[in-house]
């Protein structure tokens, strides 16, 4: 019988979805947060070429970025 369950180096390959804020014209950001201490980021156009860099950051300090820079609840402007 086989295992149903991934194997470490499948469940740490990035799951990469692209950000709902790119544009449409090819200045996309892609982000992998499916990694348990990291997330990695990179520019859609850099898809297929494994050698382009990612920048990765510390799952804490992406959450800090994300909370600082998403529209809060009841603001305006």
């Amino acid at each position: 019988m086989r295992s149903r369950c991934p194997s470490q180096n499948q469940a740490q390959r990035p799951a990469w979805r692209t950000s709902s804020y790119s544009g449409a014209h090819g200045d996309c950001v892609e982000v992998a947060t499916n990694l348990d201490a990291t997330v990695p980021v990179r520019d859609t156009k850099q898809r297929g070429d494994a050698h382009q860099p990612t920048l990765v950051f510390p799952r804490e300090a992406w959450a800090r970025f994300v909370t600082h820079v998403r529209p809060q609840e009841g603001a305006t402007g």
